[in-house]
């Protein structure tokens, strides 16, 4: 799993947030598109299912955080390694269903090859010391169901809890008909939640100007961020952009031409910063806040002295001047807690503005602001 998690991958419907992995209603949605007729002759897919559960005595395993990690680490191991699996990427085949129950959808991959992937997951038994079972179904696409696929997957791991270790099935299997449309329909409603979720969640942390995450997003990320800073000992910074003539942009070219630099300043920004920082548009009109991990003041200073000029530069209309003014806080001598962070990024951009606008301002151990005016051209 990556140390840093992607803000808007946290309230995804198809991703587990503590594992990395997919979760059921993206299990559902992949293998629904699996088992559509192939174009070429099909070959066998198979949907295995792992269950862990923790010993009577408890003591000296591992607590349930690292039985997570420890199955995450064994499943990339497997996908790397495998013959079944090596062509495949763990985030498309992997998942985590609830709990302690995981999942592994295996394309081109025989009777023999599952039950030999499902042997080697069992050995976490030796890792973890809680209890493996692991029970599947080999199918074939185009003449298998979603809902009679996930019926006989979750029927063969409830037959490997009651007995064997490893149990697979095959389409083979009879199932009722009346039970088939059951599953189908919770199968299709699982998807339609998960498409839902997911539409709501965009909705809830995406700002329709921009397109850029917003505030909501942000304080998902810094409550990830901030104690993982304090874990780690990593600097952390947040920027405070804001822009200098709005109202004038406004009153000028109309808001739609309020908009549009708007989101100019948007794109910019996301261009300047590195794949990790996160961008937000923060709470009303032209203001951005720029969260970067692993990055020092005198880092966070220079790419704000880089964002003003660039904006200075780039995006001035003929008749008006368009600058930014830049407030800058750094974890931990400026605080250690989101909120206090924030107050001190926007305390220093309004020193910047209070200072003539287009430069950065920097917050110093005595709380004052440090505004630095713009370069000379």
């Amino acid at each position: 799993m990556p140390d840093l998690v992607n803000p808007a991958a946290i309230s995804s419907p198809w991703e587990d947030a503590a594992s990395g992995l997919g979760t059921l209603p993206a299990l559902v949605r992949q293998l629904d598109a699996a088992l559509q007729p192939p174009l070429a002759p099909p070959t066998p897919l198979t949907l295995l299912q792992l269950a862990l559960t923790p010993p009577d005595a408890a003591s000296g395993t591992l607590d349930e955080p690292a039985v997570v990690a420890a199955v995450v680490a064994l499943l990339r191991v497997v996908v790397a390694v495998h013959p079944a699996t090596r062509a495949a990427r763990l985030e498309a085949t992997a998942f985590r269903l609830q709990g302690h129950e995981f999942a592994l959808l295996l394309p081109d991959t025989s009777d023999d090859q599952a039950r030999s992937v499902a042997m080697a997951l069992l050995g976490l038994h030796d890792v973890t010391g809680w209890v493996c079972h692991a029970g599947g179904v080999v199918v074939t696409p185009g003449l298998a169901t979603l809902a009679q696929t996930l019926l006989l997957a979750e029927s063969a791991l409830r037959a490997a809890r009651a007995g064997d270790e490893v149990v697979l099935y095959d389409s083979s299997v009879a199932v009722a008909e009346e039970v088939d449309r059951v599953i189908a329909r919770l199968a299709r409603e699982t998807l339609t939640q998960g498409r839902r979720a997911a539409w709501a969640g965009e909705v809830a942390l995406r700002d329709p100007v921009t397109g850029l995450p917003n505030q909501r997003a942000l304080h998902q990320f810094l409550a990830i961020e901030i104690p993982r800073a304090q874990r780690h000992r990593h600097p952390f910074a947040l920027l405070l952009v804001d822009g200098d003539n709005l109202k004038e942009y406004n009153a000028q070219y109309g808001y739609a031409g309020g908009d549009a630099w708007i989101a100019a300043i948007g794109q910019l920004l996301t261009r300047e910063t590195r794949a990790s920082d996160l961008v937000v548009r923060w709470r009303s009109g032209d203001e951005f806040m720029v969260a970067l991990p692993e990055t020092a003041r005198p880092q966070a200073r220079l790419l704000a002295e880089r964002i003003r000029a660039k904006v200075e530069q780039e995006l001035a209309q003929p008749s008006l001047a368009g600058t930014v003014s830049i407030g800058v806080a750094a974890f931990p001598a400026d605080g250690q807690t989101a909120a206090t962070l924030l107050a001190v990024a926007e305390a220093s951009a309004a020193q910047a503005k209070q200072a003539g606008k287009n430069r950065v301002a920097c917050a110093t151990t005595s709380g004052a602001a440090d505004p630095t005016p713009p370069a000379t051209p």
